[in-house]
């Protein structure tokens, strides 16, 4: 079942989505970590919903910076860390949809999908140390 999008205008889902990235860019164990990643990707593909073209392209690259950038910031939980990664999937899917006939931006991603593969595997990995314990 599709969902119809939150917002009726393009203005509202613009100040949905600041909303959501000024909740999604504030650190702090606050518990609901999953409800904010969520929340800010939902708000992020309704606005990339609006847009077309070059603008498209921006938000979603905007958009996997953002959860880029959490994943990777020591301030955040790891519980937080751990779901920008699991859910970078949907920018990414869609920017393969809007590169599928561009080869250059096929290449852009192809090094940024092994990027994103060497930093989850770094990031996220299991201390080493103590898994001889």
């Amino acid at each position: 079942m599709k969902h119809a999008p939150a917002t009726s205008s393009l203005v509202d889902a613009q100040l949905d989505y600041i909303l959501a990235e000024s909740l999604l860019k504030r650190p702090g164990s606050d518990g609901l970590s999953p409800t904010r990643v969520r929340a800010y990707i939902e708000r992020s593909m309704a606005l990339a919903d609006y847009l077309s073209g070059k603008a498209r392209e921006k938000q979603l690259l905007r958009s996997l910076k953002n959860l880029i950038n959490g994943a990777t910031d020591p301030l955040h939980p790891l519980l937080f860390r751990q779901y920008c990664l699991d859910n970078l999937n949907r920018p990414l899917l869609r920017l393969s949809r809007i590169y599928r006939h561009n080869p250059d931006g096929q290449r852009y991603l192809d090094a940024l999908k092994y990027e994103l593969h060497l930093m989850q595997r770094f990031c996220c990995a299991p201390n080493q140390e103590e898994s001889y314990e």
